[in-house]
This record gives structure tokens, sequence and C-alpha cells, in this order.
């Protein structure tokens, strides 16, 4: 299996200012949204990159990750990277089962690597999907495997959608600040019993 597949299949749908347009029609001159790097959002396409690579591909299910991404089912290399808080993180480490699957055989695919002026993000079906890396070109964010709390998220998203079941709450400490908490704190401080309704505290 291709250690490397990276890039966008030709149907994948990329943002430009006349609409999103599928990556193989995507030509040199052509402008696409960028919105990772620092320049003007609409990027020049400075070439293309077209490879073949034997990999499992990973889908993504309409809304898996945010609100507003992916707006329709998205298939994409492992290798790629989502720019996700500020970091670039592999397709195939989002994988969870539920929204974000991955083929259970590698097939041969061909991809696309749009090339703008420097490494940057371009915007497919709602997500920031990074762009081809130019020669001896710096990468624009770090690379990161995805942490606990965007792990979280994606299992909450999961579930809300009813891709997977909601797990049972696990029992917790006691509410913060409530009476018990507080005297549970100090080890040399009996539990003060309740009295029932109607009888004193006091009553020996």
């Amino acid at each position: 299996m291709d250690a490397h597949a990276t890039g966008l299949p030709a149907d994948a749908p990329v943002l430009t200012p006349r609409g999103p347009v599928p990556a193989g029609q995507i030509a040199p001159g052509d402008l696409v949204f960028a919105t990772g790097g620092a320049g003007a959002p609409f990027q020049p396409v400075m070439g293309l990159r077209r490879h073949r690579a034997r990999c499992a591909l990973v889908h993504i299910a309409a809304g898996a990750i945010a609100d507003a991404g992916p707006t329709e089912t998205l298939i994409l290399p492992p290798d790629v990277g989502l720019l996700i808080d500020g970091a670039l993180v592999r397709a195939m480490d989002l994988v969870d089962g539920a929204g974000i699957t991955r083929d259970a055989a590698a097939a041969e695919h061909d991809f696309i690597e749009i090339l703008l002026p420097a490494h940057d993000a371009l915007l497919v079906a709602g997500l920031a999907v990074e762009s081809g890396v130019p020669d001896a070109a710096d990468a624009f964010a770090p690379r990161r495997a995805p942490d606990g709390p965007l792990l979280a998220m994606l299992a909450w998203r999961a579930e809300q959608f009813g891709w997977r079941a909601a797990a049972a709450p696990a029992p917790g400490p006691p509410e913060v600040g409530t009476r018990r908490l507080r005297l549970s704190a100090l080890p040399l401080t009996p539990v003060l019993r309740t009295a029932p309704p109607g009888v004193r505290e006091d009553a020996g």
C-alpha cells in the first residue's frame, strides 16, 4: 500500500470564484479559495500533479466534522491533511468507524495535487484540505495526531447524527459545590444526618 497517498479525487468539489468545481476540471491559472496561508483568499493554481496510489480511501459523511463540513460525503486519500484548529490532521487518523470510515481493502486510485504559490489549504466541500506541496516549500501548518477534544467532538457528532449509540454516562464525583462534597473534603468533620420531616434534630 502506498504510504503517501495524498491529493484529491477528480470529483472532489473545490471552491472557486464561480462556485464548486471538480478537482479534475481545475487547470493552471484558475483561481481557487485558499484558507490556510497568509495570502489573499483566492489563489492562482500554479500547476497540477497527477499520480496513482494503492490505498484504502477514507469516507467522511456530511456533517461529520463540523456544521459546515463536509457539505456532502467526501472521499479522500488517507494521508492528505485536513486543517483543523490550526494543525494538519491526516484523514486516516480521524477514522472512528461511525461518521468517518475507511475502505476495508486497498485499491488503485488516481489523485490530483493542486499546487498553489505556497503550501496552503483548499476549501473542499466545506472542509479545509491541504493543497499539494510545491518543491522546497515549507508546510504552512504543523502536522499532529487528533487530540482528545477533537476525538470527543467527533464522537458527539456521531451520536447526534445517529451513526453511533450514545455511551452510557459513567458515574462521576458529587456535583462541585454541594454540601456533601464540602463535608467530605474535611476528614475530621462527621457527616451530618438530616432528621426526618416533623422530627426535631435535637430530640433525644
